[in-house]
């Protein structure tokens, strides 16, 4: 079943579709992924980490369902299917909207064990009429589309777009007045670039790869820092939804330019939390309504 922002499923009560309960993820939480202003489709979380989270895949009952599914009555949206025995990573940047707890954590512990022992699970199994050709074809279909939900990454380090990872120019023996020297460039910028506060153009990552031996790669920063994990929580999806429609860009754009904003602020002018929202109005209170 296709999946839509604004339009509830069949069989699924619009006001159950379009509300969230605030929150980060916990195990049991039934979530709508979606990226690029589309929905990809509903997980039921099995672990979290700090910049994303193991899910098992959800179907709902105009969905094509069969063993080894498990029936899962009275979620948030309903009767719907989880299937534990597929469970994958989802970055944190695609959790748009939480509709609740689906499962208690001590039912998905359970459900888990049986998985993995081979024995009964404690909800039955979804039943299904159609023929192993259809099974096969529908199971091949959605660990593609499954697949493709875990390859979806943000952010991916870019020229441009990426700050300076400090510990490897550290580890190079490279300080601020090297940089500043290396770039031709005012300390006072140096510092920007070497603290993450701004971000080499291509130009300059070139003079930088050929004066350090550093692959441009790795010297950009691929370790998440606090400012970037703030941009991973699901609380501001919406409001990139927004940007990504209101500007016809992709998410990955409207992300770069809220970060490019995000960068804009200096660290001491409160939490990372407290400037996200700031960079985030700015995007928005700029734009044409």
């Amino acid at each position: 079943m296709s999946l839509s922002l604004d339009d509830a499923p069949h069989g699924v009560a619009p006001d159950a579709w379009l509300r969230s309960a605030s929150g980060d993820p916990q195990i049991g939480d039934l979530w709508l992924l979606s990226w690029d202003t589309r929905a990809l489709g509903l997980v039921v979380v099995s672990g979290v980490a700090p910049t994303f989270i193991l899910g098992w895949p959800v179907t709902l009952p105009g969905d094509r369902t069969f063993p080894p599914a498990i029936r899962v009555e009275g979620s948030p949206l309903g009767e719907i299917a989880v299937w534990p025995s597929r469970e994958t990573g989802v970055g944190n940047h695609l959790l748009h909207r939480r509709f609740g707890t689906a499962l208690s954590a001590r039912t998905m512990h359970l459900l888990a064990d049986a998985f993995e022992d081979g024995t009964e699970p404690v909800l039955p199994f979804a039943t299904s009429d159609m023929g192993l050709e259809e099974r096969e074809a529908a199971s091949d279909q959605m660990v593609d589309s499954w697949e493709a939900i875990n390859l979806n990454v943000w952010p991916v380090p870019r020229p441009g777009i990426t700050p300076l990872d400090a510990d490897v120019l550290r580890a190079t023996g490279t300080l601020v007045g090297d940089l500043a020297e290396i770039l031709s460039t005012s300390v006072p910028a140096a510092v920007s670039l070497y603290n993450g506060e701004s971000v080499p153009t291509p130009s300059e990552l070139e003079v930088l790869v050929a004066a350090l031996g550093v692959p441009t790669e790795q010297l950009l920063r691929s370790q998440p820092d606090a400012e970037t994990v703030a941009m991973l929580a699901p609380d501001i999806k919406d409001d990139l939804v927004e940007i990504s429609r209101r500007r016809a860009i992709g998410e990955e754009a409207a992300r770069d330019l809220v970060r490019s904003q995000f960068a804009l602020a200096a660290r001491s002018d409160g939490d990372a939390r407290s400037r996200l929202d700031a960079a985030i109005q700015r995007v928005l209170g700029g734009m044409e309504p």
